[in-house]
């Protein structure tokens, strides 16, 4: 058996299929370098057909990255194939990932389609595909729940039309490990030319089992696993990648296998993904939550301390955690604010915007004395995500006394022109987006309130993330600052500026 597991990351594709964790073009360019500094096989970059903005973030992605396969996702159609095939014509090296249903449910009351039509439109798909790249997945949605006759019969179909990837899906997070193994062990076994192909599985959440039907399906001869950032994605989300490599790579006795990832930026990539995304990691969550390493109970910390072995399994230093070095401090130069940028994989594009980070730069190093990677990534997050300032807070003060109403005053810039408001609320927060509201007005429906300390110790920055609804369009907004309450503050103004600039959604369901 092939001693390598390729690495198939949708973080930026199925991952972005959470409601509201749609992401701009720069984010998803910072998040995919992060990606191949991880040394990921294929970064899914997109739906290439499903808007322009997303086009054009698949296709920078593929113009921006060397060292990893960029892929598009693609309905089985010529219109989806051709879009696809245009966004990762840039690409070093670029694959196509085309889909059809083959569940019976799905072909009926989906589709409308006869299993012959369904056939013989894969097969069309495969055409069409090999006109931009010789690199095919072709993706049986709903595998999880089809008869296995009718999907040995396609997927023998698509290998002789030319697909070089054959995924097997567990849309609907349907199947249990055991299952799901025997599946994927029938499949090659029964699949003429099974082994001219790499045999793929894209496994959901809906009964926690993600991970372990990937991981069994794996050991049953599976060699590439399809999984994302924190497990993120639709509904109870998709494989966690970092589970699925950290597993693979502690027990190799059992999946005799590897991956090629770095798995000390993990961490990073993870904290990377949840202050864009605005998904905090819960503390117990394997491999990247905060409490992942730490031993409570004195008998863990006995043993630890004697031998690290005794109660870890893997070293906390091999996944990333505490890098977090300090790298910067109120008396770096430009120069050095730059190269440590670009270190993190963050795009500079003009000098006015260098300008303007560094001089945000300098404010944080006046209120916080270290400075690390993580304050940077939000300094630039916050950066990036603002669109033209309709809205910008010009100053603020907040009111708050035990047993008094809190209450917020702010002086915004609107357009240009300044205006002042007050309000009070059920605490300093609320008090300070009814404020904004008193000017604003914008009609707009909270969705979510979420704050995080970026790094340990009281000047801490925290990073806030607002989620706002409008008209159907959900927006994320983020600030950060080391007084929580103005974070709050520049996270609602950078959502209602996104409402106001008409930000386009990226997320593949709109």
């Amino acid at each position: 058996m092939n001693d390598q597991l390729i690495i198939f990351d949708t973080t930026l594709r199925d991952g972005e299929q959470s409601p509201g964790a749609s992401m701009t073009r720069d984010e998803k360019l910072r998040i995919a370098r992060q990606l191949e500094r991880m040394k990921v096989n294929v970064i899914e970059a997109g739906f290439a057909a499903a808007s322009n903005g997303d086009f054009e973030a698949v296709k920078a992605v593929a113009e921006a990255i060397k060292e990893s396969t960029v892929c598009s996702l693609a309905r089985a159609n010529e219109n989806d194939i051709r879009r696809a095939g245009e966004a990762i014509r840039p690409a070093a090296s670029g694959r196509i990932h085309t889909f059809i249903a083959t569940s019976p449910i799905h072909m009926e009351k989906k589709l409308r389609m006869t299993p012959d039509e369904v056939v013989e439109q894969a097969v069309k798909a495969i055409g069409w595909a090999r006109e931009y790249t010789s690199d095919i997945e072709f993706s049986a949605e709903d595998a999880g729940r089809s008869d296995i006759d009718f999907l040995c019969r396609i997927f023998e179909a698509v290998i002789k039309a030319g697909a070089t990837t054959i995924n097997v899906p567990d849309t609907v997070g349907y199947n249990v490990p055991e299952q799901f193994a025997a599946t994927i062990r029938s499949l090659i076994e029964r699949v003429p030319n099974s082994d001219k192909v790499v045999w793929s599985v894209h496994c959901h959440n809906d009964l926690g089992l993600a991970v372990a039907n990937s991981l069994a399906a794996v050991r049953a001869g599976a060699r590439q696993v399809e999984c994302t950032i924190n497990g993120l994605g639709e509904r109870a989300g998709n494989a966690s990648l970092e589970e699925v490599v950290m597993a693979v790579r502690t027990r190799k006795d059992i999946f005799l296998c590897d991956t090629r990832i770095d798995a000390t930026h993990i961490v990073p990539a993870s904290k990377l993904v949840s202050g864009i995304t605005g998904f905090p990691v819960q503390p117990n969550k394997a491999i990247v939550g905060a409490n992942a390493f730490a031993h409570e109970s004195g008998i863990h910390q006995d043993g630890v301390l004697k031998h690290r072995e005794t109660y870890e399994i893997m070293r906390a230093e091999d996944v990333g955690w505490g890098a977090n070095k300090l790298v910067m401090g109120k008396h770096s130069g430009r120069n050095a604010f730059r190269s440590r940028l670009q270190e993190l994989g963050v795009e500079i594009k003009s000098e006015e915007q260098l300008n303007h980070a560094f001089a945000r730069f300098k404010e944080l190093a006046d209120k916080k004395h270290e400075i690390f990677d993580e304050d940077l990534q939000a300094l630039m997050s916050d950066e990036s995500s603002e669109p033209k300032e309709h809205f910008r807070l010009v100053s603020s003060s907040f009111h708050s006394e035990t047993g008094e109403t809190p209450c917020a005053r702010v002086t915004l810039s609107v357009g240009g022109a300044e205006a002042k408001a007050e309000s009070c609320g059920s605490g300093p927060v609320d008090a300070a987006f009814k404020a904004i509201e008193v000017v604003a007005n914008s009609g707009t429906e909270l969705l979510l309130y979420s704050v995080n300390a970026i790094t340990t110790g009281t000047d801490a920055q925290g990073e806030v993330t607002v989620r706002l609804s409008k008209d159907g369009r959900v927006v994320n907004g983020q600030g950060a600052d080391t007084d929580i309450i103005v974070a709050s503050a520049k996270a609602y103004l950078n959502a209602l500026n996104k409402i106001e600039a008409g930000v386009e959604r990226m997320n593949p369901q709109v």
